[in-house]
């Protein structure tokens, strides 16, 4: 017979088996939310920063263009190439340029002027561009007078000189665009040849930075045969606009890397100060820039500056259309007129030629 107290005993064990059954299946159930929820909590996050990345970078990109429609500053560009190989008949270049710049929607200029590593005189250039036409300057010498290379009122000639100063100097659209394409990154991510590949959240120097990795085709503006395409690693920055910190970018045999700094005293958050970059060919070749970029000034600029007269030299007058066309009548004129002449000039010696007979 049982006695009342093994009763007791054996109750109080069952008691503490079913309670260490409950507790180590609310364990695992408690360990199995964990993970999940952190799973759920991963691909939310992730897709958190692919939305962030899609929507809110281009707006960014968008104000600091924006920002940047009229921008007066100077630079600094330094160049290393250094080349191995048959193909390459340079096999090293040291070129240091000096850059004035001013430019606006309406007008634009850009000044530069080129020295060797000794310091010696290159070569000093002037593009510029008003709403009536465009031109592009040279000095010999500095202490030369200017000469017009190019001169147009109208495209090709405007479009390739006005491009020309919105991209001078090198990296001056850092925070919103690639050095290679035409289009700002805004456009780019909304074209149609643009594949993201990944987006995630990087802490950097106690920065919660976004690193974004694409491919798009290259697109320069121009027709040079079939564009490459090319693979982008961007580091940017959301609490500034999503403004780019470093690329890494692979075309063809060239992988470049580059770092930018900004002037966070600047009028805008696009405001670079300094941008290096590297770039490795799959032969040894060696492309190096430094740039140095003073302090921009966003301020309205004075329109007389990108006129001839602001660089000594006379006014071209574009050819009215009146004018062209009393030119092409009376060159006509004068094709007939020297048809009827060599034909009745052929008629006499054929007359004189019978008389002989």
């Amino acid at each position: 017979m049982f006695s009342f107290s093994s009763l007791r005993r054996v109750a109080a064990e069952n008691a503490r088996y079913a309670r260490s059954r409950r507790g180590f299946a609310l364990l695992w159930i408690t360990v199995f939310c964990v993970c999940v929820s952190s799973t759920f909590a991963d691909e939310t996050q992730t897709n958190t920063y692919a939305e962030r990345f899609q929507k809110e970078a281009p707006v960014g990109w968008k104000r600091m263009e924006q920002s940047m429609r009229s921008v007066s500053g100077t630079a600094t560009v330094i160049r290393d190439l250094r080349t191995t190989g048959a193909k390459y008949p340079l096999k090293e270049f040291w070129n240091k340029q000096v850059f004035e710049f001013r430019y606006d929607d309406a007008n634009g200029k850009s000044i530069s002027t080129s020295y060797d590593k000794t310091g010696k005189f290159i070569s000093h250039h002037v593009y510029c561009f008003n709403p009536d036409y465009a031109f592009q300057l040279k000095k010999p010498s500095l202490d030369l007078n200017y000469f017009v290379e190019r001169h147009g009122f109208s495209p090709p000639t405007t479009d390739s000189i006005r491009r020309i100063v919105h991209y001078e100097p090198r990296g001056i659209r850092s925070a919103f665009a690639l050095q290679a394409d035409i289009r700002t990154l805004a456009q780019l991510v909304n074209a149609a040849d643009f594949h993201l590949i990944s987006c995630k959240d990087l802490k950097q120097n106690g920065k919660d930075l976004v690193e974004v990795e694409f491919e798009y085709i290259l697109n320069v503006g121009v027709d040079q045969g079939l564009p490459p395409k090319v693979w982008t690693q961007l580091l940017l920055d959301p609490s500034a606009d999503w403004r780019v910190v470093s690329r890494l970018e692979k075309m063809g045999v060239w992988t470049t890397s580059a770092n930018i700094s900004y002037d966070d005293a600047g009028q805008s958050r696009a405001c670079v100060a300094r941008v290096v970059e590297h770039g490795v060919a799959s032969d040894g070749a060696v492309d190096d820039y430094t740039i140095e970029v003073g302090p921009l000034e966003l301020q309205p600029i004075q329109k007389n500056q990108f006129l001839l007269t602001a660089f000594s030299l006379p006014e071209i007058q574009p050819q009215k259309q009146g004018s062209m066309r009393l030119i092409w009548i009376g060159n006509t004129l004068l094709v007939i007129g020297l048809l009827i002449y060599l034909f009745y000039r052929r008629r006499e010696r054929h007359k004189a030629a019978d008389l002989g007979r």
